[in-house]
């Protein structure tokens, strides 16, 4: 049934309303009836205008419903055509889904064989692991036997150099003694050198080849003739050799002759006397 209809319906259904309405009045009241019949009859063309305009109000509801409709079916048919479309994407894609899905089945044959043989390359890393780790204990065991053995050459090395500065010293005093046997032959003062100041420590502070330059001089006792010893202590040699002081002697410096140890045949590099050097006077 259509909203007009609907509202004809509703129309009539007021009308009897009314009518009804009208018979039980004109029964109930029997008088004045001219009046009651007026007002009723304007009640009725009130309810009738109502109507009417129910009428109008359904007749533009229906105006706008077909207007709502129309769009709907406008919607309806572009959505059945984009329907249309993706339903022919889905084609495309189910069908490279299908493409694909044979390309991974070839391709977990080869994940599988991969697989495999990463397996086995983890056992070779395993194996390998194990094999490098006995090699470290063996070779933490090497190194402790290494470093005990270092440790046997170090001391054996101190001891050897505690050695050689005994003989150094020895062959010091030997030196002395030469050399006083030396002057005592060619005469002397005594037949002996001139004693070096007690306590005496002096430094050089230049060096060409045999003739070294030291400091301090007359101001600190040195006289011509003394006999002094070089000592370094920096490194494993500690005895140098002697000093035989010359004529150059001036009241902050002085000059004399280096003289290698005995034990020195041929000297080379450290052997010889250095800037820095001390000198000590002989015991």
């Amino acid at each position: 049934m259509t909203a007009l209809g609907k509202m004809m319906v509703i129309f009539v259904f007021l009308l009897s309303l009314v009518w009804a309405g009208l018979v039980i009045n004109s029964w109930a009241t029997r008088t004045n009836w001219k009046a009651e019949a007026e007002k009723q009859n304007k009640i009725a063309k009130d309810n009738y205008e109502g109507a009417k305009a129910l009428a109008e109000q359904a007749k533009a509801d229906r105006s706008a419903s077909d207007a709502k409709l129309a769009a709907l079916q406008a919607n309806v048919d572009r959505l059945q055509l984009q329907n249309g479309e993706v339903r022919e994407q889905y084609n495309k894609l189910y069908s490279t889904y299908e493409n694909k899905l044979k390309i991974d089945r070839v391709s977990d044959k080869k994940v599988d064989e991969l697989q495999n043989d990463i397996a086995q390359l983890l056992n070779q890393v395993k194996l390998q692991s194990d094999n490098l780790k006995t090699m470290e204990t063996d070779l933490n065991s090497q190194i402790r036997v290494t470093e005990a053995n270092r440790n046997q050459k170090d001391e054996a090395i101190r001891s050897a150099n505690a050695e050689k500065q005994r003989a150094d010293l020895l062959v010091a005093r030997l030196q002395e003694v030469q050399d006083q046997l030396a002057q005592a032959k060619v005469g002397g003062k005594g037949n002996l050198r001139p004693a070096p100041p007690e306590g005496f420590r002096g430094t050089i502070t230049a060096v060409s080849k045999e003739i070294v330059e030291i400091s301090p001089g007359l101001n600190a006792g040195l006289k011509e003739g003394m006999l002094l010893n070089v000592v370094r202590k920096v490194g494993n040699k500690n005895y140098i050799g002697t000093i035989l002081i010359g004529q150059q002697v001036d009241p902050n410096r002085a000059v004399g002759t280096w003289t290698a140890p005995f034990s020195v045949k041929k000297p080379t590099g450290d052997d010889f006397p250095k800037v820095g050097d001390e000198i000590v006077p002989m015991k």
